[in-house]
């Protein structure tokens, strides 16, 4: 038996109790080795699992922002594997003001309006998200 076809074996040995083709007749499945049993409602009981994957963070650059007063730079934000949209929230909204750029999800204009520094949270879909310092000066 090859070595990749005894790791599956031994997983199936562990997991179901029986080895196809390892054991006992030649091709035929592993007999089952749990039954569910009834709930007093008479559902099946078991549990399945599902994995979720957990969602990239946004990073922006670049980070931090610094600007002036009465001017205007841009930043990138991005989330590995996600294309937008996405949603922002500038924490001080009388320091720094945050504009979305005309059909691009990902890009940002930050304009200085006050001396101060703020924070710039951008978040997509459930869950993921994050934010970059805005140092205006």
């Amino acid at each position: 038996m090859s070595p990749p076809r005894a790791y599956a074996c031994l997983l199936a040995l562990a997991v179901l109790g029986g080895c196809a083709g390892g054991g006992g007749t030649p091709g035929a499945p592993p007999p089952p080795t749990a039954t569910p049993s009834a709930t007093p409602t008479g559902s099946s009981g078991g549990v399945v699992i599902i994995p979720v994957p957990t969602p990239a963070p946004v990073i922006c650059s670049p980070s931090p922002v610094d600007v002036s007063v009465n001017q205007t730079v841009g930043v990138d934000c991005a989330a590995a594997g996600y294309g937008g949209p996405y949603t922002f929230i500038v924490a001080d909204p009388t320091i720094a003001s945050v504009t979305k750029a005309n059909g691009v999800f990902t890009h940002y204009f930050v304009t200085g309006l006050k001396l101060g520094t703020t924070t710039l949270t951008v978040h997509y879909g459930q869950g993921g998200g994050g934010s970059v310092v805005i140092n205006v000066q």
